[in-house]
């Protein structure tokens, strides 16, 4: 139970990489400087981001293979799910793999070179990124549609929506800060 307890962590942080990343990076593409010291740091956390959003759909692909195996090649038809409540067919589960093949591709698409050094396809992959459904959109849109649009229901699902969004940004640029750091790649900026 524990290792379930670790990829349910690790599934987590990678998503909130995803969407810190759809978030962050077409701001910092946006962002315009004439201090060198400033556009240097930029491009850096920029490449930085790329390089960590790579691996990081490698890792979330791998990560949904367990489930995978349960749900596929497990002997019971049927699997219990939290989202309906009931017991659910396997082919009605396959959209449960949608967000983990669509990060795997849109993430290897950045090993292209001329890809990720355009802003503006950078830009696009960036809010493809962050519009992969993931589990907590899917199940805040059923609870908006079910929501009355001007009632306190409304406003407490937008309000963790932002939450979440918020907390993910934060997440993002901690790590590649983080990331920026052990890998010396500020050194040189600081002798400049």
């Amino acid at each position: 139970m524990m290792e379930f307890a670790a990829l349910k962590l690790l599934k987590s942080f990678i998503d909130g990489l995803f969407i810190g990343f759809g978030i962050l990076l077409p701001i910092f593409c946006l962002i315009k400087t004439g201090n060198l010291k400033t556009l240097h740091l930029k491009e850096v956390f920029i490449l930085t981001a790329v390089q960590t959003i790579r691996i990081s759909g490698i890792f979330y692909a791998l990560l949904h293979l367990p489930d995978l195996y349960r749900t596929y090649l497990d002997q019971t038809g049927y699997e219990q799910t939290a989202v309906v409540g009931d017991l659910v067919p396997r082919q009605i589960l396959l959209f449960r793999f949608y967000p983990p093949v669509a990060y795997l591709v849109f993430t290897q698409l950045l090993w292209f070179k001329k890809l990720y050094l355009h802003k503006a396809i950078l830009i696009v992959f960036s809010i493809l990124l962050l519009t992969v459904p993931l589990w907590f959109q899917i199940s805040a849109m059923l609870r908006l549609s079910e929501a009355d649009y001007i009632g306190p229901h409304w406003l407490a699902i937008w309000i963790n929506i932002l939450k979440y969004a918020l907390q993910d940004t934060l997440l993002f640029f901690f790590t590649i800060s983080i990331l920026l750091l052990i890998s010396g790649k500020l050194k040189p900026l600081k002798t400049a």
